[in-house]
């Protein structure tokens, strides 16, 4: 196994060393080749269709889109099943990977060709996922030469992974789109134009709270990633203490069960058939995250945008959170005295409860929900820059 592992390597390497050296033969005859555009736009996501960053970033704008009368393409790395199948299903190896790195490449190399057939080209991160032996950016390079309108989309801080990768990626195009003013200001720094794209939400998919009175035991929710939770490890302590004042029952949602033990504490598995249940049957929203540094800056916590849309109320660290949520929206903690001070104030407080919770409803439908958004992101997609 570890042979052929080695084969299929050297020939992903091999095949990516040819495909750089078709990419510079096309862009010497880009002038003989390249078409006028016939299409409005041409959309480059980083991941499969079912991607949350796919379908926020790109799949949200699309039935809007045609009902605008624009005509695009996306192009996906794969299908959902496919992708599946190479990073997560039994028997996983690095010859699927390896073989999965070479027909994105490939595809993304006729999709480059393609681009002069298009108004404009949006794409995310990068043209090809990134992975160890990666230099260079040909692709970029290759959809410079092909196409006149070029956008590229960061919604977090992808550029700590490799900032002169990411730079280099954002000098062959004409716009950085960005999800909040701390990737702004850090783009500004190497590129012109970068503009807000607001991270977006359909509201309409969510059940909305009614009742504001508190349950006894006060329900407290979470839900992330397994790797996530070490957040709310480190917040037990204080649950601990609050539980000993104020009964609590902390429900997590996850896509595996953790091993936390404390009877308070109550797991579910993700679902999208009992999420919306069990998030409006609860009374607050946590949101614990690291400390302050680039990954937790330079996001917009997606769950919380979710606490906001089905009105539960939130205390949260000031990292992550959309700009357009305030003090008025949110709780803010710091410490873990604040932490505790407003959980306890929150379950002791309903009127507090309810106009935390109507205020950052009424952010998110005016600046996240979906149809909010789209102007801006059409408005992105239209405005020609040159360089």
């Amino acid at each position: 196994m570890r042979l052929l592992q080695k084969v299929t390597y050297a020939y992903l390497l091999s095949s990516i060393l040819i495909g750089k050296m078709l990419c510079r033969i096309l862009i010497i005859l880009a002038p003989l080749l390249r078409k006028k555009p016939t299409k409005d736009f041409l959309f480059l996501p980083y991941n499969h269709k079912d991607n949350i960053g796919c379908q926020v970033r790109v799949q949200a704008y699309l039935p809007l889109l045609l009902a605008g009368g624009y005509s695009f393409d996306v192009h996906y790395i794969s299908d959902t099943k496919h992708f599946d199948w190479v990073f997560h299903q039994a028997k996983q190896t690095l010859i699927r990977e390896y073989l999965f790195y070479n027909k994105i490449f490939w595809s993304r190399i006729l999709w480059c060709y393609r681009s002069s057939r298009y108004k404009t080209v949006f794409f995310q991160r990068g043209l090809f996922p990134e992975f160890y032996d990666q230099t260079g950016t040909p692709l970029e390079k290759l959809l410079r030469a092909y196409n006149k309108n070029i956008i590229v989309d960061y919604f977090d801080a992808d550029y700590v992974r490799n900032v002169k990768l990411i730079l280099s990626i954002v000098k062959e195009c004409d716009t950085v789109a960005v999800v909040n003013d701390f990737l702004k200001e850090f783009f500004l720094k190497h590129h012109k134009h970068v503009v807000i794209n607001d991270l977006s939400i359909d509201t309409h998919l969510y059940k909305i709270k009614g009742d504001f009175s508190i349950h006894s035991p006060a329900r407290l929710f979470w839900t992330g990633s397994p790797d996530n939770l070490q957040h709310i490890r480190d917040l037990l302590p204080i649950l601990r203490e609050v539980n000993e004042k104020h009964p609590i029952k902390l429900i997590l949602i996850t896509r595996a069960i953790d091993d936390i033990q404390d009877s308070f504490v109550e797991h579910h598995l993700w679902s999208s058939d009992s999420f919306n249940d069990i998030i409006i049957n609860c009374d607050i929203a946590l949101y614990p995250a690291p400390t302050q540094d680039d990954i937790s800056m330079g996001k917009v916590a997606y769950k919380c945008l979710e606490y906001a849309c089905c009105k539960l109320p939130i205390i949260a660290s000031p990292y992550g959170l959309t700009s357009r949520f305030t003090k008025d929206d949110v709780l803010i903690a710091k410490t873990k005295e604040e932490w505790r001070q407003n959980i306890e104030e929150l379950i002791k407080n309903q009127p507090l409860r309810e106009i935390l919770a109507q205020n950052a409803y009424q952010k998110v439908i005016q600046y996240h929900d979906t149809e909010a958004t789209y102007k801006n992101f059409l408005n992105i997609l239209t405005e020609e820059r040159k360089g």
